[in-house]
C-alpha cells in the first residue's frame, strides 16, 4: 500500500517531503508548504497515522522503505529534499541511512540520537496514556505541551485521533529504542539539526554530537521555542526551511553550537 500524500506549491519546483509528528498527520505541514509556494510539496501520512492508517506501522526501517517507494514513484531518480519534525525526524534518519540517494538536502528538528534513560519507564508511560488519545481533552493537552494552539491538528475532519493506541505505543515505543549512533557517520547529505531551545535536554545535549558525527551537518538552536515550533512560529520555520534548502544565509535568530568530539 503506497502511503497517501497531499501536494502543494509548484509542481515545476524542487520537491520537498515533509514527515509529520507522531499522533499527527499531513496537515500540520499546510501552513507552511503555502508559505514555501516556490517548491513542489509532497505531504504524506506516515504509516499508521490518518490517510496512511491502513498500513500499520511496525518499525522506522520501515517508515523510511515506505517513504523512499513514495519518492521514486512520484520522481523516480530525481532527487529530493527532506523535512522531518520528531517521529517524522526519526524516520527522516533512517531514511538518510537506508536510501541515501533519494534526499538532496535535509533539515530535521526534535529528535536525539540514541540512549534515552530511563526506557522502560518511558515505554510504560507510553502504554498506559496511549488509550487517552481517544479523548479530545488529551489531545488538546498534547497539543498544548508542544506549543502549538491549533488543535484540530491532532484529530481528523470528524474529530477523531489521528492514530489508533496500538499505533501511539508502537510511535513511543519506537522513539524511546531509537539509536542510530552506531550508524550516524554514514549520512553524508547536507542536514541540518535543530531543536527548540525549550526541547527535551535529552535532544538539546545530542545537537553537538549530530553535527560531530555527521559529514555535512550543522546544527542550530531556536531561542525560545519548544518541540513543536514549526506551528509556534511558522514564518521562522518556512524562512529556515528556504535558506537552507537554497544555500542561503541562515535566519539570524537561530543559535550555532560547538561540536564536541564523538
Amino acid at each position: 500500500m503506497k502511503l497517501r500524500h497531499r501536494v502543494r506549491g509548484n509542481p515545476d519546483g524542487p520537491p520537498i517531503v515533509f514527515l509529520h509528528g507522531g499522533s499527527f498527520t499531513g496537515r500540520m505541514w499546510l501552513d507552511i508548504a503555502d508559505m514555501l509556494p516556490e517548491f513542489h510539496s509532497i505531504i504524506p501520512d506516515l504509516p499508521g497515522h490518518g490517510k496512511s492508517a491502513d498500513r500499520c506501522l511496525t518499525s522506522l526501517e520501515q517508515a523510511a522503505d515506505d517513504i523512499a517507494d513514495l519518492i521514486r514513484t512520484l520522481f523516480e531518480d530525481r532527487p529530493v529534499h527532506l523535512i522531518g519534525l520528531s517521529f517524522g525526524g526519526y524516520a527522516s534518519l533512517h531514511l538518510l541511512i537506508r536510501h541515501p540517494d533519494l534526499i538532496k538536502r535535509a533539515m530535521i528538528s526534535g529528535v536525539h540520537a540514541g540512549s534515552m534513560p530511563n526506557p522502560k519507564l518511558m515505554i510504560l508511560a507510553t502504554t498506559l496514556s496511549s488509550p487517552l488519545m481517544r479523548f479530545r481533552w488529551f489531545r488538546k493537552k498534547m497539543i498544548k505541551m508542544m506549543g502549538l494552539d491549533d488543535y484540530s491538528l491532532a484529530s481528523d475532519t470528524e474529530g477523531r485521533a489521528n492514530a489508533t493506541p496500538k499505533t501511539m505505543r508502537k510511535v513511543g515505543k519506537l522513539a524511546v529504542e531509537f539509536d542510530v549512533r552506531k550508524q550516524i557517520s554514514e549520512i553524508a547529505t547536507p542536514t541540518l539539526l535543530l531543536a527548540g531551545t525549550k526541547e527535551h535536554p535529552m535532544i538539546l545535549d545530542d545537537l553537538p554530537f549530530f553535527q560531530s558525527a555527521m559529514k555535512n551537518c550543522r546544527s542550530m538552536r531556536v531561542p525560545g521555542m519548544g518541540h513543536g515550533w514549526c506551528g509556534e512560529d511558522p514564518a521562522l520555520f518556512a524562512e529556515t526551511v528556504r535558506a537552507w534548502l537554497n544555500q542561503k544565509t541562515l535566519p539570524k535568530v537561530l543559535e550555532p553550537i560547538r561540536s564536541k568530539d564523538t
